[in-house]
């Protein structure tokens, strides 16, 4: 009879935790960095994403920002010579007054093969810094990064990977010919702590009923 229950117990507590470590199953925080840039300068960020379609890639495009895959993204440029130092950020506010950037996000795909963004054909970023939320793309851009095989094509063949501008000229344009390095944020130990005080409290009510039977 106990061990019947002790069976059952066991198997919920598996399923609850493939559920929690199931990257298809809960939105994942990732860090990135993307270094090579002229002056040494990196861009480093992060984002949240879940798997709602269970195709292992993340995606988030213009035209499905509802129903898209990321939903939070942040990124600082450290600045050089060229291009001077930002930070941005998704969701964006939305204003009217003049104030610190938002953004538009025109495309954004990552395999979750656990390498880095780029190393697919696929995979690639075009996130615009723009002072109003629905930008005039002709000449209402302040930042523009761009990156991943998606958007160069020899990416990873000694080729460029990715850049960044302001307004689109070329003569602030920083660039640098390395992919994009991901790391998953590791879930936080207390889902450790809840399951093993959840394991303890039901190993408790199951040796009380073996005792007080």
């Amino acid at each position: 009879m106990y061990g019947s229950h002790i069976t059952k117990v066991i198997s919920s507590m598996l399923v609850l935790f493939s559920m929690l470590y199931s990257q298809s199953a809960y939105s994942v925080l990732f860090t990135f960095s993307q270094a090579g840039f002229e002056d040494d300068a990196v861009i480093t960020g992060s984002f949240t994403g879940v798997d709602l379609n269970n195709d292992g890639i993340l995606t988030l495009r213009t035209d499905s920002i509802e129903t898209g895959e990321i939903s939070l993204f942040n990124m600082s440029f450290s600045g050089n010579s060229i291009t001077p130092a930002f930070d941005a950020s998704f969701p964006f506010p939305v204003r009217s007054q003049p104030g610190p950037p938002t953004g538009f996000f025109s495309n954004f795909i990552y395999n979750l093969n656990g390498g880095p963004l780029g190393d697919d054909s696929e995979e690639g970023i075009l996130f615009i810094v723009t002072p109003n939320p629905l930008p005039d793309f002709n000449d209402d851009i302040d930042f523009r990064y761009s990156t991943g095989s998606a958007l160069f094509d020899n990416c990873g063949t000694g080729g460029g990977c990715g850049n960044i501008a302001i307004n689109n000229q070329l003569s602030t344009q920083s660039n640098t010919n390395e992919f994009v390095q991901i790391n998953t944020v590791p879930v936080p130990a207390t889902i450790w702590l809840v399951m093993a005080a959840m394991l303890g409290f039901i190993s408790l009510k199951v040796d009380n009923k073996l005792i007080f039977k």
